[in-house]
């Protein structure tokens, strides 16, 4: 389980972002498990929930954000109140920036398309507190992104890897030095 806590951070973003993942060109899935603890309200103005999942183009992003009372899919904030938030649910985007739109799924029940909206981040996945407004504790159990064939390895997946080949390595250099000596 990924770990997000910006609780007291004051009115500040923070987050993961894989860049140079998404193919415009190509339709997407993006399908994540995902629950909210906690949040705080930190400033005025926009209201955005404290974590979200992004995909971004260069011109247009799609997302899903969550908060302990209310899901806001890109600039639409619904309350959803019959969906318990402090719960693990399966969140899910199937999209195209060809057609600038996304049909959003929540435990496999359609909840509505929702449309782009103008962003500057460049062909990438947007992981974590998209706002300066709510600050949230939150969880993030899976993470999946896939266009045509290609799947993103989830986060979990690539610091996993990244941990074997360190721990590899440094167990191959102990094994060398033992047997100059």
């Amino acid at each position: 389980v990924l770990k997000q806590n910006t609780m007291g951070r004051g009115q500040r973003s923070y987050g993961f972002q894989l860049n140079n993942v998404v193919d415009v060109n190509q339709s997407f899935v993006l399908s994540f498990s995902a629950r909210v603890t906690q949040e705080e309200i930190t400033g005025s103005g926009v209201n955005f929930p404290g974590f979200g999942v992004f995909v971004a183009s260069g011109t247009q992003i799609l997302s899903i954000a969550i908060g302990l009372n209310d899901i806001a899919m890109r600039r639409d904030i619904v309350s959803l109140n019959h969906i318990d938030k402090s719960e693990f649910h399966d969140y899910r985007l199937e999209g195209s920036f060809v057609t600038g739109t996304a049909d959003v799924y929540i435990d496999d029940i359609f909840i509505r398309t929702i449309s782009a909206t103008n962003n500057p981040n460049k062909n990438s996945l947007i992981i974590g507190d998209p706002t300066q407004t709510r600050n949230a504790k939150a969880e993030l159990r899976s993470l999946t992104f896939t266009q045509g064939n290609h799947a993103v390895p989830e986060p979990l997946t690539i610091l996993g890897a990244g941990t074997a080949i360190a721990f590899g390595t440094t167990f191959k250099r102990k094994l060398a030095k033992a047997k100059k000596k």
